[in-house]
């Protein structure tokens, strides 16, 4: 049969513990500070998460900064040994 005497209400109301009902609500508050903190959690890991894929963004974008800057340099190589190593009139050409 079920218990038609409980109410839910705050545990600190109750005045006399060893009511059928006690047990019952320390059960539900318990689970209710339970999933309290597991939201809490929750909520750091993904804040946590964010930070750390906005950390991923910056570097991939640094990354790819240096390597458009490797790019540009090695171009600039090329273009420099064109001008004075193969073409008539260079440093090397005419020794």
């Amino acid at each position: 049969m079920w218990r038609t005497q409980c109410a839910m209400v705050d545990a600190s109301l109750f005045s006399v513990s060893n009511h059928p009902c006690t047990g019952d609500v320390d059960r539900l508050l318990l689970l209710r500070k339970q999933q309290a903190s597991q939201q809490s959690l929750a909520q750091l890991q993904t804040e946590k998460a964010g930070d750390l894929y906005d950390k991923f963004v910056g570097f991939t974008e640094s990354l790819q900064e240096v390597g458009k800057k490797i790019q540009d340099a090695q171009q600039a190589h090329d273009n420099v040994c064109k001008q004075n190593c193969t073409q008539a009139g260079a440093i090397w050409y005419d020794v």
